[in-house]
């Protein structure tokens, strides 16, 4: 068990340790999921790059998101596309269950 300041490092750790343990770097995350602030996640998160209507989020490098693979939410065939298109690539998939950018108030 490790303990964390904040669900980002809890995230971070999480990925780190599953690309050590898998020798991978290609990670899948769902549209419009937040995993916390930390580069890698900032693709199609939702949180302020919903709000504000961009694809991503401003200041991240292309280079911090090209192990980041973006599965639509909820749709299973999206996620089996992309374990096909990157056989033997994927470290893991990272999944909110419960979006918070999904509406609910």
């Amino acid at each position: 068990v490790r303990f964390t300041n904040s669900g980002t490092e809890a995230c971070m750790g999480m990925i780190r340790l599953i690309r050590a343990y898998t020798n991978r770097e290609k990670v899948i995350k769902f549209e419009g999921c937040y995993h916390g602030h930390a580069d890698s996640f900032l693709v199609q998160a939702g949180s302020g790059v919903a709000t504000l209507g961009l694809p991503d989020s401003p200041g991240v490098p292309k280079a911090a998101t090209q192990g980041t693979l973006c599965a639509s939410y909820n749709d299973l065939e999206s996620v089996k596309k992309i374990f096909e298109d990157n056989k033997d690539e994927i470290a893991g998939v990272i999944l909110e269950p419960v979006v918070g950018n999904s509406g609910f108030t």
